[in-house]
């Protein structure tokens, strides 16, 4: 019996570091600067991490380590499929999301997806971006690596529509680039939304209390009539603007926009909070900036050339995210290109207590400045009490006098003996009076 155990101990064991080897064994490329190390995932029709319809493969950034020690980005979904639509991780990013080039509703049409290929409908229904969709053929990736540099690219065509796709993807200091190019090969337009769902969490971390973001614009309570789940009650805003006792988004008035926000309450496998901002921005209005923390303040700021017209944010006990879309336009043969820069900081850089993330700071620090005043004066009064330390300056006391005796200017050994023991006399008052004794 105990050689069957034995045997199914070590076939279990064997079975587990398979999985975990498989696990590891999806190809990648890893970046290095003097602060980054980071994961990117290749694309591969076979091995790859991701090979599912919905995100561009070239996108998919993995584990990031800051200085050492501190790590980004995990899988958000468990376990992970690379044939799930959206089990995507990092900045994985997607083209239209809602009508790919040459989609049709009609069962057993092709259409061309960008940065995965081409993809068959297998429904006589509208497109669903987060339908599994077959990748019949997918794209052809030329990759090249440096040791912190990755270069990505591939051609497609289908019918009228074809595109070519680019990716130069960098590390240098604590920020992370990702330098975009798209041409139009085709001879048909191609129309289309772009984002990064941005995929923000820390290892072992769940979404929660004080996780914090920062959006491109200014929004009020009206901003969040498009939200579902309980995005009205847990996102609260963190600016100065905030208005208690008001109406709206956990008393913030219509009247008082913010662009700083944070989690009252750590979220659980059931919540599922989504907000569409709809159209907040044109072509040249704001940067295409923002940032999001954890609760000690770890996280990154990313920065975009592009412009873009539409925001969405989504978070679940497992991620959160914020999505800026735009809108491109392509004729054949035009190409655009467009970068984005990812800055990591640490809770020491941001400073652990944020300017908008904590309330009461100032009494704070006055506890603590008052708790170490105390600690000093009783360290004192401890050490006066000792009677070592009232040894020690009755022997500085009895140096002085010999200093003073040694000339012969104060007559016989008698007198010296008496003066010394009129001087511990005389200490032994002086600190019994000081100290109340």
């Amino acid at each position: 019996a105990m050689w069957v155990f034995w045997e199914m101990y070590v076939t279990l064991a064997l079975l587990l570091n398979i999985n975990l080897a498989l696990a590891k064994d999806y190809p990648n490329s890893v970046l290095e600067s003097e602060r980054l190390k980071v994961t990117v995932y290749t694309p591969d029709a076979e091995k790859g991490y991701y090979r599912a319809s919905r995100f561009e493969w070239s996108s998919m950034i993995g584990r990031v380590t800051l200085d050492d020690e501190i790590t980004f980005f995990e899988d958000w979904r468990t376990p992970h499929d690379p044939r799930v639509p959206e089990h995507g991780i990092g900045f994985a990013e997607e083209f239209g999301m809602a009508n790919p080039p040459g989609f049709k509703p009609k069962k057993g049409s092709k259409f061309l997806k960008i940065g995965v290929g081409v993809c068959e409908n297998d429904a006589n229904a509208p497109y669903g971006f987060n339908y599994p969709y077959s990748v019949v053929e997918p794209g052809q990736w030329v990759t090249e690596s440096s040791g912190s540099s990755l270069s990505m690219h591939s051609t497609m065509n289908l019918g009228n529509y074809g595109y070519y796709l680019a990716k130069n993807i960098s590390v240098e200091g604590a920020t992370l680039r990702i330098d975009h190019t798209l041409r139009n090969t085709g001879k048909m337009p191609i129309s289309t939304w772009s984002y990064s769902h941005n995929f923000f969490n820390r290892p072992g971390q769940h979404t929660g209390l004080n996780f914090t973001f920062q959006t491109p614009v200014w929004l009020t309570s009206e901003s969040f009539q498009a939200c579902s789940g309980d995005a009205m009650k847990i996102l609260e805003p963190t600016s100065p603007l905030k208005i208690s006792n008001a109406t709206g988004l956990s008393g913030l008035a219509p009247t008082a926009p913010s662009k700083k926000f944070r989690l009252s309450r750590t979220l659980n496998s059931s919540d599922v909070l989504y907000c569409d901002f709809g159209q907040v921005s044109n072509f040249a209005d704001v940067d295409n900036s923002f940032s999001v923390k954890d609760a000690e303040g770890n996280g990154f700021t990313k920065n975009g050339t592009e412009p873009f017209q539409v925001l969405h944010f989504y978070a679940v006990n497992t991620t959160l995210a914020l999505e800026p879309f735009w809108h491109l336009h392509l004729e054949p043969n035009e190409k655009i290109s467009w970068t984005h820069h990812v800055k990591f900081t640490s809770a020491l850089e941001n400073g652990v207590i944020d300017e908008f993330e904590y309330e009461g700071v100032e009494i704070l620090v006055a506890f603590l400045l008052a708790l170490f005043l105390g600690f000093a004066l009783s360290a004192k009064w401890i050490i006066s009490k000792c009677p070592n330390y009232k040894r020690s300056h009755a022997s500085r006391k009895f140096s002085a006098d010999i200093e003073g005796v040694e000339d012969g200017s104060r007559g016989s050994r008698e007198g010296f003996s008496s003066e010394r023991s009129s001087s511990f006399r005389n200490y032994g008052s002086m600190s019994s009076s000081s100290f109340g004794r």
